[in-house]
């Protein structure tokens, strides 16, 4: 990879940012996200650095190469290094870093307008799944998925207390890192799985049930709402209610859900086999306390993490915060910000 990045590129990118921004004060230093990028501007920049540079360039590129200088050395690379297992999303000083997982089929990139809300010290880093940009084969089991990411973790800390959270599926994989963690002697001062359930066949049959019961409905609601051609569309194709699905999301967060292989050539398998994983696993007793963030609206999950929870940990604290599974992250996540400061806060305090 050349270390210094051609003038031309430099200039190319500085005006894509400026446009997408909408901002002038853009310098070859600035960080896209520092700056206010969000997910929807995320997009527009790619669409603009294909057309200009005739290159695609997945999203979790920006998230590795967040600054312009970093972006057009990208550009200039013919083979580009892999996507690394764990990436600093926003510095700090001071204090132990911060580990966050992504949930089913994401990237670290749902977690760029979070993190920059939350008010502590500490760096924040980012795990990224194995076999994002398709280069090796994704894991499909959450045990190796821990062992993989507490490799990488060890590489920034060699040595706890560690901070770690997890989103959807990233709760179950730090779960299972904590638990490993904690089985070596080793010191997990804070683990928060966020909107984090196992598959539910893991889960009672009373909460399945229920589970089943809200998502007839909300489904039922829909098709009166719709004509009655479409309405009997809806009822026998599985892919028009997850069309529908998609575009109520749009609706909500202005910002449609992309394409898996727009953010990383590697991420349909990589959902594929995380999908896998989480059918497989069955979350073992853990010695240590769990806090758990839950989402005030609730439909393809159980409505008690408690239930399924709290026999498992040593303490359970359970708190909500407004929004459904995705919004809490694209939507609500100066509310979800404000919890995670506080928790960090107080974890940093008995250190």
């Amino acid at each position: 990879m050349p270390n210094t990045p051609h003038a031309n590129s430099i200039e190319r990118l500085t005006a894509i940012w400026q446009r997408v921004l909408q901002r002038p004060d853009v310098t070859p230093s600035s960080n896209f996200f520092d700056l206010g990028g969000d997910p929807q501007k995320v997009y527009q920049l790619i669409d603009e650095i294909v057309r200009i540079f005739g290159r695609p360039v997945p999203v979790l590129r920006l998230c590795q190469a967040p600054t312009i200088t970093e972006l057009a050395k990208f550009l200039e690379t013919a083979e580009p290094p892999p996507i690394p297992p764990v990436m600093q999303l926003m510095g700090g000083i001071g204090r132990p870093p911060v580990f966050i997982m992504h949930g089913l089929g994401g990237s670290v990139l749902e977690f760029m307008q979070l993190v920059r809300l939350v008010d502590v010290p500490n760096p924040f880093y980012g795990f990224q799944a194995k076999g994002a940009d398709g280069s090796e084969e994704p894991l499909d089991r959450v045990e190796d998925m821990a062992q993989y990411h507490l490799e990488a973790l060890r590489h920034v800390q060699p040595q706890g207390p560690y901070f770690l959270l997890g989103f959807s599926l990233g709760g179950l994989v730090v779960y299972e890192m904590a638990r490993q963690l904690d089985s070596n002697g080793e010191r997990v001062s804070l683990l928060v799985l966020i909107e984090s359930y196992p598959d539910l066949t893991r889960v009672s049959l009373r909460q399945r049930l229920r589970v089943r019961a809200r998502v007839a409905k909300y489904h039922a609601n829909s098709m009166l709402r719709m004509p009655f051609p479409k309405a009997i569309s809806y009822l026998i194709h599985p892919d028009e209610r997850q069309r529908c699905d998609s575009s109520q999301c749009k609706e909500k967060n202005g910002v449609a859900p992309p394409e898996l292989s727009a953010i990383a050539p590697g991420m349909p398998r990589v959902r594929e086999a995380a999908l896998l994983a989480l059918q497989r696993y069955q979350p073992p007793l853990y010695g240590g306390p769990v806090k758990f963030v839950k989402a005030a609206t609730s439909l393809y999950f159980p409505d008690n993490p408690r239930a399924f929870w709290a026999p498992l940990v040593d303490r359970f604290d359970e708190e909500t915060v407004p929004g459904d599974h995705l919004g809490i992250l694209n939507v609500h996540f100066a509310e979800l910000a404000t919890v995670l400061s506080r928790y960090l806060r107080a974890a940093d305090a008995i250190q």
